[in-house]
């Protein structure tokens, strides 16, 4: 089951958002949405929350991906991860059902990039008559929905 995200145009990303440092440095600085940090205290552990203002997905409970997780060469600092807005740099990734993501315990939820998504999936729609985003990210693999509504669950 997957929690709501809020998908206003206000967490759209913009270029002000990718802070890539480039090559010469360790790691890449990459920002989630701010939604995130407010939705934080509603999630469950194996919880997703799609992040329409984020560049980079990073998960917290590694029961969630499809391979343990391992050391990665893509470093990255990824801002707003945390409580209070910190960073988490990390390292290590893993697979999940949505692709690879960055793993953290640290991190405040499980977030999903939707810019990650849009590149992905097979499909990654919305309905107009609909408070839903959808997203399939094989022919064969399930819908799953981010309800826009905090306080509903997605299936």
């Amino acid at each position: 089951m997957l929690p709501a995200d809020i998908l206003d145009n206000h967490d759209l990303p913009d270029d002000s958002d990718r802070l890539d440092k480039g090559a010469d440095e360790a790691s890449r600085q990459v920002a989630v949405g701010d939604i995130v940090l407010l939705a934080s205290s509603s999630v469950k552990d194996d919880d997703i929350v799609l992040d329409s203002g984020g560049i980079a997905s990073i998960f917290k409970n590694a029961s969630l991906g499809t391979t343990e997780p391992y050391m990665s060469d893509d470093s990255v600092s990824i801002g707003g991860a945390v409580d209070g807005g910190e960073a988490i740099e990390t390292s290590t990734k893993m697979e999940t059902s949505f692709g690879s993501v960055h793993y953290s315990e640290d991190c405040v939820t499980n977030i999903l990039s939707y810019s990650q998504v849009e590149h992905t999936a097979y499909s990654c729609y919305q309905l107009p008559d609909e408070d839903v985003f959808r997203v399939q990210m094989t022919h064969d693999s399930p819908e799953y929905m981010f309800e826009r509504k905090m306080g509903s669950q997605g299936v």
